[in-house]
Order: structure tokens, then C-alpha cells, then sequence
């Protein structure tokens, strides 16, 4: 029995399903690109600035340090009353 087959949409090639990601979200189960041609489009958008956007989100992220570290320490408050509330129904 021969595997199932599919058209990627980038090179316009015929492969097997197992050249292709699983996509829950597609009708089809698996993404439009196979895995090639998303390996190379994943190169060439880091090249091209995935490194910058990173730097931007960096500099973000420590400018609005204190902002976030408040918002980590009231998650994990709340972690933990969760934790105890839980270990005290337990016992």
C-alpha cells in the first residue's frame, strides 16, 4: 500500500504526508509547506531579522523590568495559596 501524498504550496513538489508538519488547524491535518521549504524560510527570516526583533523585545522587556517582575510574584502568590489550599483539602 502506497503512503498518502500532498502538494506543497511553496515548490509546488508531490511528497508523502511524512515530508510535511502535523497541522491540527488545516483541513487536510498537515501544513501547506513541507518541511524543506519551512526550514528554509525559517533561515531566511531569521537572517532577516528575526535577530532584531529579538534585541527589540529585549530592550521592551527591560525597560518595563519591574512591571514584570510585579506580575511574576503575584503568579506565583497565587501558585502557591493554590498549592496549600490544595494540600489542605488533601489532608
Amino acid at each position: 500500500m502506497s503512503e498518502a501524498t500532498k502538494r506543497c504550496s511553496k515548490c509546488r513538489e508531490e511528497k508523502p504526508l511524512s515530508a510535511f508538519t502535523r497541522d491540527c488547524t488545516k483541513t487536510t491535518g498537515y501544513h501547506s509547506h513541507c518541511k524543506d521549504c519551512r526550514r528554509i524560510w525559517r533561515a531566511e527570516r531569521n537572517e532577516a531579522g528575526q535577530t532584531n526583533n529579538y534585541r527589540m523585545v529585549k530592550r521592551w522587556r527591560d525597560k518595563h523590568r519591574e512591571h514584570w517582575l510585579a506580575v511574576d510574584r503575584e503568579k506565583m502568590r497565587r501558585y502557591r495559596a493554590r498549592q496549600r489550599a490544595e494540600r489542605e483539602e488533601a489532608s
